[in-house]
């Protein structure tokens, strides 16, 4: 794990967060295993609301790397970033083989590392279900082979023909007033107080304080959502952008630092579209004088 020269402030952070944290809940079946586990959302239920309130963010940029001799296949990797107010950072990585390059390959390893490092740095628990099955059948296997090799062969039991039969599709939980309040407090705790408002409505029935629910989940979201980018900052976008994919070339005190800077003036978004129009130049300025040093900078 890699961190920043001080960290001080960010670990003290991650504490208080932590503290509040509970296990990321089993609500995903593995039907190859009829067992549960906790998929990427749970995990970040279970962690960001707290790191929120502490003021840290979470960036998770993934890559592909194809080494030269292997066109077809390659190695997904996801890097977690968890970065303090202050600048202070802790930063890992993860890797992961993967057979193919195409998106639905490359997609699930992302989510399957995301997953995994955000789980790790955040110090929450959530359930392996989901990985158990790579020894079980072999140990089964194991364990029957000498009863196999005793018993006579026309003993040996003939296996049925089974016909295989995809799982049923898992029926999503019914929305309810609460959920609905706990989505806007989880995704935009400025609105809490909205959310309970109408959830404390005495003579509103269920569906009524649902459809104003998510009428509310709507304007938060309109309200957080970068304005459209007007044509004249088009430049700055994409110099933005270019400076952004030169860094990954940079050290990692020099990347810590842009990740830091993208994560401020983006408010959190950890993306260039989070960016006001306005607030491009100096983004850009900044990020150039950390890529190129504060006297090629001026």
């Amino acid at each position: 794990m890699q961190h920043s020269e001080q960290f001080g402030e960010i670990a003290a952070a991650l504490a208080m967060a932590q503290g509040k944290m509970d296990h990321a809940a089993k609500d995903r079946s593995n039907p190859a295993f009829k067992s549960k586990y906790a998929d990427l959302a749970s995990v970040l239920d279970a962690c960001r609301p707290h790191l929120a309130e502490q003021c840290i963010a979470i960036v998770q940029p993934p890559a592909l790397v194809i080494p030269e001799e292997a066109k077809a296949s390659g190695v997904v990797r996801v890097e977690t970033w968890l970065i303090h107010k202050s600048g202070q950072w802790f930063a890992t990585s993860l890797d992961a083989s993967v057979a193919d390059t195409k998106a639905q390959t490359i997609g699930s390893a992302i989510t399957y590392l995301r997953r995994y490092g955000l789980s790790a740095m955040a110090g929450i628990a959530p359930d392996d279900d989901d990985g158990n099955g790579a020894s079980k059948p072999r140990e089964r296997e194991r364990e029957d082979e000498p009863a196999r090799r005793e018993a006579p062969r026309e003993q040996q039991p003939q296996r049925p023909h089974v016909q295989a039969v995809a799982p049923a599709p898992q029926q999503r939980p019914t929305a309810t007033p609460a959920s609905a309040r706990d989505a806007i407090v989880r995704d935009f705790p400025a609105w809490a107080e909205k959310a309970d408002t109408i959830l404390a409505i005495a003579n509103a029935s269920d569906e009524a304080k649902l459809a104003d629910l998510r009428k509310l989940y709507g304007q938060a979201k309109a309200a957080v959502a970068p304005a459209p980018r007007p044509p004249e900052y088009a430049a700055l976008d994409s110099e933005a952008r270019k400076l952004l994919a030169a860094s990954e070339h940079a050290d990692p005190s020099e990347r810590a630092q842009i990740v830091a800077l993208l994560a401020r003036w983006s408010q959190g978004r950890g993306t260039v579209d989070g960016i006001e129009s306005a607030d491009l130049d100096g983004f850009v300025a900044e990020v150039r004088a950390v890529l190129n040093g504060p006297a090629v900078a001026a």
